[in-house]
């Protein structure tokens, strides 16, 4: 990586902060645009379809050296480069936790695909449950380069 950034929590609208207790590393524009996504897009869908504000988000490492899928002799995952990071759980205030894959209802349904519609516009790849046994409990968005031009996304 060449410029890691270890996030710690980042800054909400509101004017609190919101945590990231696992402390992921990314590369910096990495961490960019996670932190552009949660601020213009996740923190306000959860508000909209939760009506709680969102206080924590639990990602796993970020930065992890490893192979896709974690599958011997595969292709770096975008994890090893500090270009992807993953989401496992949302925290609201009040104590309500939204479990990635756990989809108890319609609403949490709906919030699902909105987020994951939404990561598309910020990351080259969105992926999660329904996409492959891999990504059934987690999220995961990263800014790996895809097709010729490098701007290809892929989002399922």
């Amino acid at each position: 990586m060449a410029a890691p950034v270890q996030l710690l929590s980042l800054p909400l609208p509101s004017g609190g902060r919101l945590d990231l207790p696992d402390h992921p590393t990314l590369d910096c524009p990495a961490a960019a645009t996670f932190a552009d996504y949660v601020d213009e897009l996740l923190a306000p869908l959860a508000k909209a379809y939760f009506d709680a504000t969102l206080i924590a988000i639990a990602t796993g490492p970020g930065f992890d050296c490893r192979t896709r899928n974690h599958i011997a002799d595969s292709k770096l995952s975008a994890h090893a480069k500090g270009l992807a990071i993953d989401i496992a759980a949302l925290r609201f205030a009040g104590g309500r936790l939204y479990e990635v894959g756990r989809l108890a209802d319609a609403p949490e349904r709906a919030f699902d695909r909105a987020a994951r519609a939404a990561a598309c516009g910020y990351f080259h790849t969105a992926l999660g449950p329904g996409a492959d046994a891999f990504h059934s409990a987690h999220w995961h968005f990263d800014l790996e380069t895809r097709g010729a031009d490098g701007k290809a996304k892929f989002c399922q």
